[in-house]
């Protein structure tokens, strides 16, 4: 049984005891681990220490598909260890299985009494996802630490949020009233008309303090996050009762209240706004950002979008709460790019990277200077932090064409980019990029599609 355990309990185990399993978690060294635990699977199937250890590797690394098919065999067994359940259940809810991923996580909490703290944490994500803000009651709460997800949601009190009431249609285009440096949208919050960037780099929809006091919010919960440059910023949550875009209207929306004020330097004079939408309102929907158009159209989420001749369609895992990955090739190497549409600067750079993920690529670091500004980069935490530019000579996306001597900075998202999701987050591919295209989101089936204006 020591074969079994070895890398779910911690015994001694002569394969994995040749590997640096302590390995501080940065892409090059988890690749390498990964390389080399697949060696030894290659040689050994059936040991099953060095089966689990390949699979958490895998998952970290995200190529999830793969972690699933080596997960397998641990999983057949007639009585599948507590911890290869909790992997299968992280992998599902990658996959965008949450159905999948709460009946995992529901098993180990009645059936074992090991790792029910990681699998509370599991499923507050999953009802996050799901719209179940009920089920955060029977949480313990022992989770909700800085983010506050467990307090959110309990303050619906068994109210349903995000409920979708259309006019009619079934679906709704808005017009962007700005394009640069960032896309802007008309909304009506609370029947009020304001103006939005749309951001996928935000997981819910953000209101400026002083807007928050207009509409009279009240503050139902609070939250710690981690903004550009790596600089936590503690901001509070209230309960929108309705915001409508176009012909549909949302009920009962969340949104993170925050200081702001950044925001009015950013566009044309005449335009204020009043905060950022972000991807809790567009996973809702099928979601269609077209940026050579000028338009954002929504359909009820459930439909699909075909790749038409010409567009590209490649496949995303979404990693806590909005973390949309994509793989990458740069500079011929793989990694985990991440696509926010609400992240952009005056200088055109169009790929962010981790400080691991620079490593890890080659690319020497450049001189560093002082942030370019909140009003650039984006982010609730001001400047205070350094950026170097450096330019990759090639990107890639799956399946979309390459694209040469990419600006990019480094500085914004400090660290290995392990730390929040342990998943790579290696790097941030932004609206200097995503303007090219037409680009829908399907939440779905966890596709983008991108088709350029020529198509």
């Amino acid at each position: 049984m020591c074969m079994l355990t070895a890398a779910l309990t911690g015994c001694t185990h002569v394969g994995l005891d040749s590997l640096d399993m302590d390995a501080e978690p940065t892409p090059a060294n988890y690749k390498k681990l990964a390389s080399e635990l697949a060696t030894l699977y290659g040689q050994n199937p059936d040991d099953l220490a060095v089966t689990f250890a390949y699979a958490e590797k895998l998952t970290q690394l995200g190529d999830v598909q793969k972690a699933a098919e080596v997960l397998s065999p641990l999983l057949s067994t007639e009585k599948p260890n507590s911890r290869a359940i909790l992997l299968s259940a992280k992998i599902a809810y990658l996959n965008g299985n949450y159905a999948q991923a709460e009946t995992l996580y529901d098993r180990i909490l009645t059936e074992f009494q090991t790792y029910r703290k990681e699998a509370e944490y599991g499923l507050q994500f999953v009802y996050y996802q799901t719209n179940q803000y009920q089920k955060a009651q029977k949480l313990s709460g022992k989770n909700d630490g800085s983010s506050g997800m467990t307090s959110i949601m309990r303050a619906y009190s068994g109210r349903r949020p995000y409920t979708v009431t259309w006019d009619g249609k079934k679906e709704t285009t808005i017009p962007f009233v700005a394009r640069e440096p960032l896309p802007v949208v008309e909304a009506e919050l609370n029947g009020q008309k304001r103006h939005f960037i749309i951001d996928t780099g935000a997981d819910d929809t953000y209101l400026n303090e002083s807007a928050a006091s207009e509409l009279g919010l009240k503050i139902v919960a609070a939250r710690t996050g981690s903004y550009a440059g790596g600089i936590e910023v503690t901001t509070n949550y209230g309960i929108v009762d309705s915001l409508r875009l176009g012909e549909v209207c949302l009920g009962a929306i969340p949104v993170n209240i925050a200081k702001m004020d950044h925001l009015a330097n950013i566009t044309r004079k005449e335009i204020i706004l009043s905060g950022l939408i972000g991807t809790g309102i567009f996973k809702q929907f099928l979601v269609t950002m077209d940026y050579p158009s000028g338009v954002l159209t929504l359909k009820p989420r459930g439909e699909h979008l075909e790749a038409q001749p010409g567009a590209y369609k490649s496949s995303f895992i979404m990693a806590e709460t909005h973390f949309t990955l994509l793989k990458a090739l740069v500079n011929g190497k793989k990694i985990n790019i991440w696509t926010d549409s609400g992240l952009a600067d005056t200088e055109g750079n169009a790929l962010l990277l981790t400080d691991g993920a620079t490593e890890y690529l080659g690319i020497p670091i450049p001189e560093m200077k002082e942030g370019s500004g909140a009003e650039d980069i984006g982010g609730l935490g001001g400047a205070d932090y350094s950026v170097g530019a450096f330019t990759a000579a090639t990107f890639e996306i799956d399946h979309l064409p390459a694209a040469y001597d990419v600006k990019g900075l480094i500085g914004v998202i400090p660290g290995s980019g392990f730390e929040e999701s342990e998943i790579f987050l290696d790097g941030i591919i932004s609206h200097n990029f995503l303007k090219q295209y037409k680009w829908t989101i399907d939440y779905d089936a966890m596709t983008m599609i991108f088709e350029s204006p020529a198509k």
